[in-house]
């Protein structure tokens, strides 16, 4: 992905970016969803946002959220990216995977808020994401109202975090 993103004319690796999408893809239709993409499409929706953005931008987050309940697979992940895990606990592996995940969001500039939210919206947005999730996505652990808005807030943007603070 990198390389696809800072040399755009690189066909090797945009193409090699394409078979990945595709695995991905393929991957989910088989494995389902989850808050990722529950929160992606009710952000997307609301605000005409590409789904891949939200997507992007959502997933350090949930990573975190599920770190406790996916500690062995975000473990193996980190371990079949190849980042150094030798005397790693299967926790700090974890977390490892989990910040290389914020690394990359950063090196191929993904936003880590999404502007466009705005706060009145969250109990809204965090409502029919948790609905959407909750009938139709097998999860690692389950999200309450009270932390799916908590996690959305963390979207928000500094701009949209001063209207937030007359607002609590």
């Amino acid at each position: 992905m990198p390389v696809a993103y800072k040399q755009g004319d690189n066909l090797e690796a945009r193409q090699a970016l394409a078979l990945a999408s595709c695995y991905a893809g393929l991957a989910f239709t088989k494995a389902g969803l989850g808050y990722v993409h529950a929160i992606s499409h009710q952000i997307g929706a609301k605000y005409h946002l590409p789904h891949g953005m939200t997507n992007a931008a959502v997933l350090p987050l949930i990573l975190t959220f599920n770190a406790d309940a996916s500690e062995q697979r975000l473990a193996k992940l980190a371990k079949e990216v190849g980042l150094t895990t030798k005397g790693l606990t299967t926790a700090e592996m974890a977390e490892l995977f989990i910040q290389a995940v914020k690394s990359l969001q950063k090196e191929v500039a993904i936003e880590r808020t999404l502007p466009s939210i705005v706060i009145e919206d969250v109990p809204t947005l965090a409502k029919a994401a948790l609905k959407e999730a909750h009938y139709l996505y097998p999860v690692p652990k389950y999200l309450n109202l009270s932390a799916c808005e908590k996690l959305i807030k963390q979207l928000i943007s500094n701009r949209n975090k001063l209207r937030m603070s007359s607002w609590m």
